[in-house]
């Protein structure tokens, strides 16, 4: 069952993923160099959309493919429009 539920998810981020943003900025860093708690500090902050894997490895991979494959692990254009909505109505900034 698990497997089938991964599968759908991956097959709609396929779908969705020329609907998807690329990100804005990216976190680089050697292994042991705190990268994974700068993503948790940033990843908290409600104006701040993560992509659904931690490490895409796209630039050890795939930086060749299409960027297809790459926009698939990131929010929908729509979410990013939503949250950009809701940051101006909270006092969090």
């Amino acid at each position: 069952m698990n497997r089938i539920l991964e599968a759908t998810k991956y097959l709609k981020r396929v779908v969705t993923s020329k609907n998807r943003i690329l990100p804005s900025f990216l976190i680089i860093g050697s292994v042991r160099s705190e990268t994974t708690s700068l993503y948790g500090y940033l990843t908290s902050h409600p104006n701040i959309l993560s992509s659904s894997k931690k490490e895409t490895v796209f630039f050890n991979y795939a930086y060749n493919d299409n960027s297809n494959w790459y926009r698939m692990y990131f929010p929908t254009k729509n979410k990013k429009e939503e949250t950009e909505k809701n940051s101006k109505k909270s006092s969090y900034n």
